[in-house]
């Protein structure tokens, strides 16, 4: 009996497990691989103008709309070999694009001190305009006693450079023909407190009738505290005072190339939100844009088919648009008014995401007006550069689902090139040359598929076997009563008497 309601049950959770398997899709998974040449979706031949050994490439919005991955780990460079080539995908920042130098003299004043600082108190006395350049400087020295006075240091004003101080250049009488002066050179703000000292070394040697002469400071990259305007030059205690003759500064003029945002307009879809999901006391009205990309976008605004409007709204954002993935990126007051033949609009929301779907959510007592305001998406493209390894043309592929990322740094040698103050050659690509490569499906692996009636039967089994086990422990557990001699219960069996 125990056998045959195993087999019964067996086959009603057969049934019920077919019937409810027949309901889910099947599970698959993905196995990532690194792709080759012919594995992408499309391709982007690059126009190289000049030959160069690095090439820089501004992302076209194409390969945004295309790409399988929110950080372009589908995107790679190959050559015309169709072998991968070294590249790396940056953010597009300002970069330095001309770079010119200029030597401007300097005002310098030199303070004096007493030799004996227990005999006098010595007073600086600067005068300095709004701007704080100083008109002049003196020194008072209160004698208490006979003292000399000397030069301790220089004062150098630099309010008026303009420009990246790279060095100084310090001209001085030397005393001997071999001569070496260790200095000092320190920066202020405010003449009270000085920091970031640098050494330096003055010196004028002559051997057989030639001459050299160090007088030039280097100060190291980016060592000028913020906001500096004076600097001090002194040498070291006890050594004899520098009779300085002129100072001039080293400055350097960086031409930047600003980094220029693209754009583009879309158009929304209204969409209702029931009172139950936002918890108001009634259904409310939003707009939902899709911008058909994940771009790198930086800011959001509204375009009011009509002036004198205004909407402040709640912007959210999210990758695949469904109900429960939106985030939040701000409010804002956006508007359009008009005056006098001039428009004014409101400040974009700024952000920096990377949503496909933007949602517009009007706050307050503000309704959506009619026809929808369409939405302005600012984003910035991100740059990749390459290793121009193998011959050309190189080509620029992306779209493919199961792709590893194979950026690699470029190395030493780049960052060496990048020190020498040399950029990348910019290259671009034509969207109207989109090629579609020949596709090969995505590598996928079936999820093992179960033996329903023998995972049933395994279970069952063990239940079985358990209930077995356990009715024989019990059955063993009860004390057995002891049988007694036949002739022995016949003797004591007790008649019930009879009359007479």
């Amino acid at each position: 009996m125990l056998f045959v309601l195993c087999v019964l049950c067996v086959s009603a959770a057969e049934a019920k497990l077919k019937k409810f398997t027949a309901l889910q899709p099947p599970q698959k998974t993905v196995a990532y691989v690194t792709p080759t040449f012919d594995e992408f979706t499309f391709r982007l031949p690059i126009t190289a103008r000049a030959a160069a050994p690095f090439y820089t490439l501004s992302v076209p919005a194409i390969v945004y709309q295309n790409a399988r991955s929110t950080t372009l780990s589908d995107v790679a460079v190959f050559n015309a070999g169709k072998e991968l080539v070294p590249y790396v995908v940056s953010e597009n920042t300002q970069r330095t694009v001309d770079t010119t130098e200029e030597q401007v003299s300097v005002p310098f004043f030199p303070l004096s001190f007493a030799t004996a600082d227990d005999s006098a108190d010595v007073l600086l006395n600067v005068n300095k305009d709004e701007r704080g350049t100083i008109i002049s400087v003196g020194t008072s020295i209160n004698v208490k006693s006979q003292t000399v006075t000397q030069v301790g240091s220089y004062l150098l004003d630099l309010t008026t450079l303009t420009g990246t101080l790279d060095s100084f250049v310090i001209n001085w009488k030397h005393k001997t023909q071999n001569e070496t002066n260790k200095i000092l050179i320190s920066f202020s703000q405010d003449l009270l407190s000085w920091s970031s000292s640098h050494f330096g070394v003055l010196a004028h040697l002559e051997k057989d009738g030639e001459t050299v002469v160090v007088n030039r400071i280097d100060l190291p990259a980016n060592s000028l505290p913020e906001g500096a305007k004076y600097a001090r030059v002194t040498w070291e205690e006890g050594t004899a005072p520098i009779e300085i003759t002129g100072i001039t500064a080293g400055l350097s003029h960086h031409t930047t190339e600003q980094v220029v945002d693209e754009a583009f307009v879309v158009d929304g879809k209204l969409n209702r939100e029931p009172a139950s999901v936002h918890g108001g006391g009634q259904a409310r009205d939003y707009v939902v844009y899709d911008t058909k990309g994940q771009f790198p976008v930086t800011a959001l605004n509204l375009q009011f088919a009509d002036h004198n409007r205004t909407l402040k709204s709640a912007v959210y954002g999210s990758y695949s648009g469904s109900a429960e993935s939106w985030s939040y990126l701000g409010t804002q007051d956006f508007y359009s008014l008009f005056e006098n033949g001039q428009e004014f609009i409101a400040q974009p929301l700024s952000v920096n995401v990377r949503y496909r779907y933007y949602k517009v959510v009007p706050i307050g007592q503000g309704t959506l007006p009619q026809p929808l305001p369409r939405l302005s998406v600012t984003w910035r493209p991100q740059e990749i550069v390459f290793l121009a390894q193998g011959s050309g043309p190189y080509s620029l592929n992306f779209g493919c689902e199961n792709a590893v990322d194979q950026q690699t740094r470029l190395g030493l040698a780049y960052e060496k090139y990048l020190q020498d103050k040399n950029e990348p050659t910019v290259v671009t690509v034509n969207p109207a040359e989109l090629i579609l490569i020949d596709q090969k499906p995505v590598v996928v692996v079936e999820a093992p598929k179960q033996n329903i009636r023998t995972i049933i039967f395994a279970l069952l089994s063990v239940v079985v076997i358990g209930t077995l086990v356990v009715m024989g422990v019990r059955s063993l557990g009860a004390s057995p009563r002891k049988a007694e001699p036949r002739g022995k219960q016949q003797s004591d069996k007790k008649v019930p008497p009879t009359s007479k």
